[in-house]
């Protein structure tokens, strides 16, 4: 009786050590697996993005572009907040067909601090309502703490179009979509 006793305690012990030893060796294997991966969340994820969204109107053909159908908007990241890559695009709500040619154009022009640091362009020729809504105007921008304000110009150059853009309209919004950098630390 008294030998099944101490088998009884021995084993107990030993099983109690295999447990604890066992939970600390997870325990470290854990932490040290994690110690050099960056993650973020939404409380240090925040793009701050303001600017002129609406575009509506009659659009009047030109022969350059104006400021009639400018928008300007800013992007950037707060001040506690990790760096993103950002699109920018314009949504089409409504254009119609005869809108969809090389001579309806757009612009845009990204600035951070009075340098252009941004510029690009291109026509709505392959966009009408029916195939595409959603032309993208900026495309994976690295956006920082410092702001960076986008001119956008939407105009008809008079040398590309002829009659054929009477009666035309157009509407849709400036919008913007963000991803936010991870990675490891080395």
């Amino acid at each position: 009786m008294k030998k099944q006793v101490i088998y009884m305690i021995s084993t107990i012990l030993l099983l109690t050590v295999a447990v604890i030893g066992s939970t600390y060796a997870f325990f470290l294997s854990t932490t040290g697996n994690n110690n050099n991966s960056v993650t973020t969340g939404a409380s240090n994820f925040e793009v701050i993005y303001r600017g002129d969204t609406e575009i509506s109107g009659v659009m009047p053909v030109t022969y350059e572009k104006t400021d009639d159908f400018k928008r300007t908007v800013s992007i950037k990241v707060a001040e506690d907040s990790v760096e993103a890559y950002a699109n920018i695009y314009i949504n089409i709500e409504h254009m119609t067909n005869n809108l969809s040619i090389d001579g309806f154009i757009w612009e845009v022009y990204g600035y951070q601090n009075g340098n252009l640091v941004y510029s690009d362009s291109e026509s709505f020729k392959n966009y009408n309502d029916t195939t595409n809504n959603k032309v993208d105007i900026v495309s994976n921008y690295k956006v920082t703490k410092t702001n960076t304000t986008f001119d956008i110009y939407l105009w008809i150059d008079g040398e590309q179009v002829n009659n054929d853009v009477l009666g035309a309209s157009f509407s849709g919004h400036i919008g913007a979509n963000t991803e936010y950098f991870t990675g490891q630390l080395s």
